[in-house]
C-alpha cells in the first residue's frame, strides 16, 4: 500500500475510491459453494429496501443469503448479494444509488413523476414533498431523494437504517428538541441525523431515535458485561497449524516415483504449503528467541468437509490456544465454528468472506477484504490533521 508519513506527507496506492459517502453497486464478487454473490458493505442510513433496489433483487433473497439481517443491519456490516436473484430487466430500468444514507433516483430523459411515482410505489404529491424543486419542471439529471417511509406496501423493519455496534434508543419527550438530546449525550446533532432517516419528518413526542455513544461510554459498557480484560499471559502455548499437504497423495507420488520411475510432480496445494510450513517455523524460531514457549501441532486438511468434521472431533484439538489455518473456505468455516464453541482463537491466513467473523470474536483475519482495508484507509485520512497534505494515488 505504501508507506503513510502522518507527520510530513502522506503518499497511498490508491484509484478508483471518492470519498463522497456515495455508495454504488459493488463490482466483488466472491464465490460461495458455487454461487456468485457481490459483497456490498452496510454504510450509515441503508436498509434493506434501499439495498435490495439499489441491486434490483428482492429483501427476500437478501435475508435468504445473509440469515439475521432481517433483525437490523450494523455499519461496516458486510452482506451477499446473490447474482442469480438480480432482475435483469429492473436492473436495466434506471435502478436508484445510495448516497450519504439517501436513496436517490437520478431522472432519466422522458421520465414522468407519475412514472417514478409509480416505480416506488409512491404518491406524486409524496414525491414532491420531498422534492419540492421539480414542481417547476422535471429535467434530466435532477436527482430526487425517495423518503423511504413514504413507500406503501414496505414494512417497518426493511426501512430501519443501519446502525453503529455502539448506540442508545432514546425515546423523545414532549417538548424536547435535537439540540438538548445532544448535549444530553455530549454528541453532534450530524451524528444524530446521520443514523436517523426518519428526523427528515421532524422530532416527534414518543419517536425512538438511536444517539451513537461515545467511547467512553460504550468502554465502560464493555468492561461491565466481561467483554473487556486485562491481558494475561500462559508459560506455554498450544498452536495447531493446519495447511493442505495432502500427504496421502503424496505418499503414492513418491512410491510410483521410486517404483515405476515415473516424473516426481508434486501438487500444488502440497508445494505451497511446505513453503508455508517453512515461514511458520521461521517466525516460530523467532518468536522463541523472544521468550515465547509454544508446542507446535501440524494437521494436514485441504477441502474435505468430512475429514474437517474427523478433525473438529480429535480431542487434542481443543486443548488448543490457537489454530492456524485451514486454507480452504469448506473446511475453515467448520474450523471457525469449532473454535467458536470452545472459545479458541484462530486466524485464517487468507482472504474469506467476511460472513465469516460475524457473531465469532474468535475468527481473526490476516488479510482483510479490499473493501475493509478501503474503509479503514478512509477513516485514517478522515482522522488526519488537516494541516498536513495527503495525496492518493492508485
Amino acid at each position: 500500500m505504501g508507506i503513510i508519513m502522518k507527520k510530513f506527507f502522506s503518499i497511498l496506492l490508491f484509484f478508483t475510491i471518492a470519498f463522497t459517502g456515495q455508495a454504488q453497486k459493488s463490482d466483488e464478487l466472491v464465490k460461495i459453494d458455487g454461487v456468485k454473490y457481490y459483497v456490498h458493505t452496510v454504510q450509515k442510513g441503508h436498509t434493506l429496501y434501499a439495498i435490495s433496489k439499489v441491486y434490483s433483487v428482492s429483501i427476500e433473497d437478501i435475508i435468504a443469503a445473509n440469515p439475521g439481517v432481517e433483525n437490523g443491519l450494523s455499519i461496516g456490516q458486510e452482506i451477499l448479494i446473490p447474482k442469480k436473484s438480480i432482475n435483469k430487466k429492473e436492473s436495466r430500468q434506471n435502478p436508484p444509488q445510495l448516497i450519504d444514507g439517501q436513496l436517490i433516483h437520478t431522472v432519466r430523459q422522458g421520465e414522468t413523476l407519475f412514472g417514478i411515482a409509480k416505480k416506488y410505489k409512491m404518491s406524486v404529491e409524496e414525491l414532491e414533498k420531498q422534492n419540492p424543486s421539480v414542481k417547476e419542471g422535471l429535467k434530466a439529471g435532477m436527482k430526487l431523494v425517495i423518503n423511504q417511509s413514504d413507500v406503501k406496501e414496505v414494512k417497518t423493519e426493511d426501512i430501519k437504517p443501519a446502525l453503529p455496534d455502539d448506540y442508545i434508543e432514546h425515546t423523545v419527550k414532549e417538548k424536547e428538541t435535537l439540540y438538548a438530546i445532544s448535549k444530553q449525550y455530549h454528541v453532534s446533532i450530524d451524528s444524530i441525523v446521520t443514523i436517523n432517516p426518519a428526523l427528515t419528518e421532524g422530532l416527534k413526542t414518543g419517536m425512538i431515535i438511536y444517539i451513537p455513544k461515545t467511547e467512553e461510554e460504550y468502554t465502560d459498557e464493555l468492561k461491565a458485561e466481561g467483554k473487556i480484560f486485562s491481558p494475561e499471559y500462559k508459560s506455554s502455548y498450544n498452536i495447531a497449524l493446519i495447511l493442505p499437504f495432502d500427504l496421502k497423495k503424496t505418499d503414492t507420488l513418491i512410491l510410483e516415483h521410486q517404483l515405476r520411475m515415473k516424473p516426481l510432480e508434486l501438487d500444488q496445494n502440497t508445494l505451497v504449503s511446505v513453503e508455508y510450513y517453512r515461514g511458520f517455523s521461521m517466525a516460530m524460531d523467532s518468536l522463541r528467541k523472544q521468550g515465547l514457549s509454544a508446542r507446535i501441532f501440524v494437521f494436514d486438511l485441504g477441502k474435505d468437509s468430512l475429514a474437517a468434521i474427523e478433525l473438529m472431533n480429535n480431542p487434542v484439538l481443543k486443548e488448543m490456544d490457537l489454530i492456524y489455518g485451514p486454507f480452504h473456505y469448506s473446511s475453515f468455516r467448520i474450523m471457525a465454528g469449532f473454535a467458536h464453541q470452545n472459545g479458541i482463537k484462530i486466524i485464517s491466513p487468507i482472504n474469506h468472506p467476511n460472513r465469516i467473523l460475524l457473531n465469532k470474536p474468535e475468527v481473526i483475519e490476516t488479510l482483510p477484504s479490499r473493501n475493509t482495508q478501503i474503509r479503514f484507509l478512509a477513516g485514517y485520512l478522515a482522522d488526519t490533521d488537516s494541516a498536513y497534505r495527503n495525496l492518493v494515488v492508485y
